[in-house]
């Protein structure tokens, strides 16, 4: 289990998070959701042990985050951020081959396997000898994903996570549904997933739980059908919605 209890956030004085509770289990796609600014990714950046918090524990597996080392952190967790500050002069295959940094010594054959799983498994496998600058902004999403998928995928005797900082912000229609499709089947392999959306119709289809946040606490957490309501998302966002079922049972949220 990946875990956060009562963790507190500050910079600069300024309280980020603030007694946050929060489970993801092995096989569990946890959504996290909440208006701008409401804490997601700061929280993210706890969970993958990019930030310690002032108060309160992160653990993986029963493991405190900050006595792991770096090579076990990085076996047992990947990150997906939203982009790169720069996108770095190398080719779609070096960038996901950088996923297995935590693996040194393993045959090349090895490697070349789980990159190519990876590219095959996220669409970009035709992208692998373009340069990571030339691609779009969604093609590079997908390397960025590949390239979490080849760093986890050489299981360790423990669960393992992937923490997806909004994964569909960059994607085509078709491409965020493609996407969390592979979270959902990451998840029947074993996988916890955490992804921060901004869509609560995505969550509703694709969720297990969700978090709701709002100034950098969570005001409520639990299973996806009970936690997004119309009731309590209008209350969140500040927008009044409502709720429309689908032929088949599916439910959908628009703005009144």
């Amino acid at each position: 289990m990946l875990s956060a209890t009562q963790v507190c956030l500050q910079l600069r004085g300024r309280s980020l998070l603030r007694g946050i509770d929060l489970q993801v289990l092995p096989g569990e796609l946890h959504v996290v959701l909440g208006a701008n600014g409401a804490g997601k990714s700061s929280l993210l950046q706890l969970l993958a042990g990019g930030r310690t918090p002032d108060l309160g524990q992160v653990r993986i597996n029963g493991q405190l985050l900050q006595r792991l080392s770096l090579i076990d952190l990085a076996r047992r967790r990947a990150v997906v951020t939203q982009n790169e500050a720069q996108a770095p002069q190398i080719t779609a295959w070096q960038a996901v081959n950088l996923g297995r940094h935590p693996y040194v010594g393993e045959s090349f054959n090895s490697a070349r396997n789980a990159v190519r799983t990876a590219m095959h498994r996220t669409g970009c496998l035709p992208l692998a000898d373009r340069m990571v600058p030339t691609l779009s902004g969604g093609e590079r999403a997908r390397v960025r994903m590949a390239r979490a998928l080849a760093q986890l995928a050489s299981p360790v005797s423990e669960p393992q996570y992937l923490l997806l900082d909004e994964p569909t912000a960059s994607l085509d229609l078709a491409w965020q549904h493609r996407t969390l499709k592979l979270a959902r089947d990451l998840c029947s392999e074993g996988l916890g997933v955490v992804a921060v959306l901004h869509d609560p119709n995505m969550a509703m289809r694709y969720a297990d739980t969700v978090s709701l946040m709002r100034n950098g606490t969570v005001t409520d957490s639990g299973p996806s059908e009970r936690v997004l309501s119309a009731t309590t998302l209008s209350v969140l966002y500040g927008l009044p919605l409502q709720t429309h079922h689908l032929p088949g049972g599916r439910a959908v949220l628009t703005a009144r």
